[in-house]
């Protein structure tokens, strides 16, 4: 019987994670965001981090510039109780410096945010079982960012459909309990209603997802953690709300 040909034993490949370029992730993210952290999980942060605040940026510099009318009430009304009295041309100069140094300042504290978010998330985390790192936790927070791209956009498409010539404040564009307040609301109120608004429960649900994907917790901590960090930033939006109404 002639000898068999020596055959070397064969093992199966290992499973290797899905890949895809950071577009397909900044699409993916709103429909199978699990996916998305899975295949993210360990990768670098500051790629998205550097996209997303590009994009945030332009968005947010025609978002002013689509709500323009809006932001000038907001400023005649806070004019209206200040003990100092511009003239229209200041006010107009006001307005304008105001826009360019809010659009810089999206450029800075956008990406200061999300670390501090990524922060609490690992922190929190960590205090509920999670094993992921401080990078890692960055990127879901950067990632659960992503439909704030969305948030800026209604505002920018609700322009074209909606008179913001009648507008009484900034929050009549809002998705969120704060668009149904009256003007005159305490600042510090319509600061905590805004957080109860569409796109910022979505990211903290993003936020939970990427807990539970990448801490692997069980989704019962990972909201409630998402859901403490939700709380928590609440605080500073009511005292900048409070510092305004002063």
């Amino acid at each position: 019987m002639p000898e068999q040909p020596f055959e070397p034993a064969t093992t199966p490949p290992a499973d290797v994670p899905p890949t895809a370029s950071l577009w397909e992730d900044f699409i993916d993210i709103f429909y199978a965001p699990s996916s998305v952290f899975e295949r993210r999980r360990g990768a670098k942060w500051w790629p998205m981090l550097l996209i997303l605040t590009i994009v945030m940026v332009v968005l947010f510099y025609f978002w002013q510039r689509t709500l323009s009318p809006v932001f000038e009430v907001e400023m005649q009304r806070r004019m209206a109780t200040s003990a100092r009295q511009l003239t229209p041309q200041q006010m107009e100069n006001a307005r304008k410096i105001g826009s360019i140094i809010q659009t810089v300042s999206m450029l800075v504290v956008f990406p200061i945010v999300i670390f501090v978010v990524g922060l609490l998330a690992w922190g929190l985390g960590r205090a509920f079982g999670a094993v992921a790192t401080l990078g890692s936790m960055v990127m879901v927070a950067t990632y659960s960012q992503i439909v704030k791209t969305l948030q800026l956009l209604a505002g920018i498409v609700q322009s074209f459909f909606l008179d913001v010539n009648h507008m009484k404040s900034i929050h009549a564009v809002s998705l969120g309990l704060d668009r149904f307040l009256s003007p005159d609301t305490s600042t510090a109120v319509l600061a905590l209603a805004s957080r109860v608004e569409i796109f910022t429960l979505w990211s903290t649900v993003l936020l939970a997802i990427g807990l539970h994907v990448v801490g692997r917790i069980p989704k019962a901590r990972a909201y409630a953690v998402a859901f403490l960090i939700w709380a928590l930033a609440a605080i500073p939006a009511m005292l900048g709300g409070l510092a305004a109404g002063r």
